[in-house]
């Protein structure tokens, strides 16, 4: 099976310069986790749940005046649509993440997956 069968195509992105405000509201209105970060179409990087708790609230910062480029991961690990799903969840669990945007050869994002898209595949690498 491959990535492609499995990713979610409806994206939720922001680009660097967007508040963290902005990116939380986008999260919670597309009930999402995860926002995928581009610039000029491309992926730069991505933020989740996780880091607007820990390098957000944690760290006493104006989400208001706190851009995404500050807290976001640079350059995330990712996967191409014709990927395995194998190899995908192998690399999740390599990389400790629990999401890998799908990126065509030509840079473009097509998808996301994460591992609640594949938790039997994940189980048995274990």
């Amino acid at each position: 099976m491959r990535v492609e069968e499995i990713m979610t195509r409806e994206l939720v992105y922001v680009n660097p310069d967007t508040s963290v405000v902005e990116a939380a509201k986008r999260m919670k209105s597309a009930n999402i986790h995860a926002v995928l970060v581009l610039q000029e179409g491309r992926l730069v990087g991505i933020v989740v749940d996780r880091d607007l708790v820990l390098k957000v609230l944690a760290e006493e910062r104006n989400p208001n005046e706190t851009m995404i480029k500050e807290i976001m991961t640079e350059n995330p690990i990712t996967v191409e649509p014709e990927t395995d799903v194998i190899e995908a969840a192998r690399l999740m669990k390599e990389h400790r993440v629990s999401r890998l945007p799908v990126v065509e050869q030509d840079g473009r994002v097509v998808g996301i997956v994460s591992e609640v898209d594949f938790p039997t595949i994940i189980s048995k690498l274990e």
